[in-house]
């Protein structure tokens, strides 16, 4: 059985102020991204930051997918009995 834990357990958001911090820096990248664009900036320049931007979202998904292993692990500690 799979189980998907819902929105009320806790440890899944115990990084969420972590989380936020880096979609916010992930958001200014990609402003940065379409105003360099916008100016026809250096090619160099603008594949620099895209790849910055990509290394802040795969940092993302990781903490994400941790986060969620962790949550994961704890609802089926959890669940255990001393049956078990």
């Amino acid at each position: 059985m799979v189980y998907y834990p819902g929105p009320h357990h806790g440890p899944c958001y115990s990084n969420k102020k972590k989380l936020l911090a880096r979609i916010s820096r992930i958001r200014g990248q990609i402003n940065g991204i379409e105003k360099a664009l916008n100016e026809e900036r250096e090619c160099g320049e603008v594949l620099l930051t895209l790849a910055a931007c990509r290394g802040a979202m795969n940092a993302l998904m990781a903490e994400s997918w941790r986060a969620m292993y962790a949550c994961i692990f704890c609802n089926l500690t959890l669940r255990k009995t001393p049956a078990e």
